[in-house]
C-alpha cells in the first residue's frame, strides 16, 4: 500500500507516528511527574510536620521536668510560674498527643502511639499530685512525689515518646528514597521510550522513502 501511497500520504503517516511516539513519551513523563509529586507531598506535608511536632511534644516534656526542679530553687511567689509552666506544658502535651492520634496511618506509629498512652496514664496522675501539693506549698511531699513518683514517670514518657520520634524519622527516610527511586524510574523510562521513539523514526522515514 504505500508504494502506491503519493508523496504527501507517506510524509503523513510518517508524522502520525512521530506525534503519536512524541505523546507516548508526554504521557509516561506526566505520569512519572505525577508519582513524584505524590511523594514529595507526602515527605513535605505528611511526614515533615510530624518530625517537627514529635520534637515539640518532647520538649514539652523536658520543660515540665525542668519546671518541677526550678521550683524548688525559687522562693514561692517566683515558684508559682513554674507551675504555670508545667499546667501550658501539660495542655501543650494532650494536643500533640490528640494531634497524632488522628493522623497516624501506619500499625508501628500506632502502636507506639498505644505504648505512650500507657506511660502517659501512669505520669499524669504523679503530676496531678505534683502541682496540688506545690500550690499548697508542702514542699517536703511534692519533693517526695517528684523523686520517686514523677521522674521516673517522666523518663518512660520521655523515652517513649523518642522512639516514636524514631519511627517517624524512619518513615521520613523511607519517603525520601521513595521519591528519589521515583524519579529515577522516571528518568529511565523517558530516556529508554526517547531512544525507542528516534529509532522507530528513523526507521519509518526509511521505510516510507524506500517504498
Amino acid at each position: 500500500m504505500m508504494k502506491n501511497a503519493t508523496v504527501g500520504a507517506r510524509l503523513a503517516a510518517g508524522f502520525g507516528i512521530v506525534i503519536a511516539l512524541m505523546l507516548a513519551v508526554a504521557a509516561v513523563g506526566a505520569m512519572r511527574m505525577w508519582a513524584l509529586h505524590d511523594e514529595v507531598e507526602r515527605f513535605a506535608g505528611d511526614r515533615v510536620p510530624k518530625i517537627e511536632k514529635v520534637g515539640q511534644w518532647e520538649i514539652a516534656v523536658l520543660n515540665s521536668a525542668r519546671h518541677m526542679r526550678s521550683f524548688f530553687l525559687l522562693p514561692p511567689d517566683e515558684g508559682k510560674a513554674e507551675l504555670d509552666g508545667i499546667r501550658k506544658d501539660k495542655q501543650e502535651r494532650t494536643e500533640l498527643f490528640e494531634w497524632f492520634n488522628k493522623t497516624a496511618y501506619s500499625p508501628d506509629i500506632k502502636q507506639a502511639l498505644q505504648q505512650i498512652a500507657e506511660v502517659r496514664s501512669q505520669y499524669l496522675p504523679h503530676e496531678d499530685a505534683f502541682l496540688k501539693l506545690a500550690d499548697a506549698v508542702d514542699m517536703d511531699a511534692a519533693k517526695k512525689v517528684l523523686l520517686e513518683h514523677a521522674r521516673p514517670a517522666q523518663l518512660k514518657l520521655l523515652s517513649a515518646v523518642a522512639k516514636l520520634r524514631d519511627l517517624e524519622i524512619k518513615h521520613g527516610a523511607e519517603d525520601a528514597d521513595r521519591a528519589a527511586a521515583s524519579f529515577k524510574t522516571g528518568i529511565a523510562m523517558l530516556l529508554g521510550l526517547s531512544i525507542i521513539a528516534t529509532l522507530v523514526a528513523l526507521g519509518a522515514a526509511v521505510a516510507i522513502t524506500l517504498w
